[in-house]
């Protein structure tokens, strides 16, 4: 996770489907600084063709995201350009660490990261992680693996832990 202390000085944006809906990719020579899923408002989508003419700083993300969706990449290698605190950088470094088709708790993590009764605060990080999917938030479960919360839903949470259980 890099961050230079600047932003990046050309801001692009692509559109991709997926089978969660589409997906809004944003950033620039830096790296990718936020990853969301479109409103019913956004419209535009980038297929194959297309794909040829975006900005080189996209590409990758684009890439690595359909690999993951086609079942094919457990880990991302794209750049990213992330603004945050230090302890939501440090959780969001610790969810990375959280291995493909797995969860572990918010509690958990919490300990993990040195302050057992910080699960609430773990739970807030997550919910400010820019790039879900990529930093892979949905791996971060409540004492019943169906409570905790998600920014994109819960159906959505709940389908791609299922889809990654089903590619492990």
């Amino acid at each position: 996770m890099e961050n230079k202390g600047e932003l990046p000085q050309q801001y692009f944006e692509a559109v991709m489907n997926t089978p969660l809906g589409r997906l809004v990719l944003q950033g620039g020579v830096a790296g990718l600084t936020r990853l969301r899923f479109a409103t019913i408002n956004e419209i535009k989508e980038i297929n194959n063709s297309q794909a040829q003419q975006l900005p080189e700083c996209l590409r990758l993300p684009l890439k690595e995201l359909t690999e993951y969706f086609n079942g094919q990449r457990r880990f991302f290698e794209m750049k990213l350009f992330l603004q945050g605190t230090r302890f939501q950088k440090a959780v969001w470094q610790a969810l990375q660490e959280i291995p493909y088709g797995e969860t572990v708790s918010y509690s958990e993590l919490a300990h993990q990261l040195g302050n057992k009764q910080a699960a609430r605060a773990v739970g807030n990080a997550c919910n400010a992680n820019p790039v879900p999917l990529i930093i892979p938030c949905h791996r971060v479960v409540g004492k019943n693996p169906t409570s905790g919360g998600y920014g994109a839903g819960m159906a959505r949470k709940l389908w791609l832990l299922d889809f990654e259980k089903s590619f492990s």
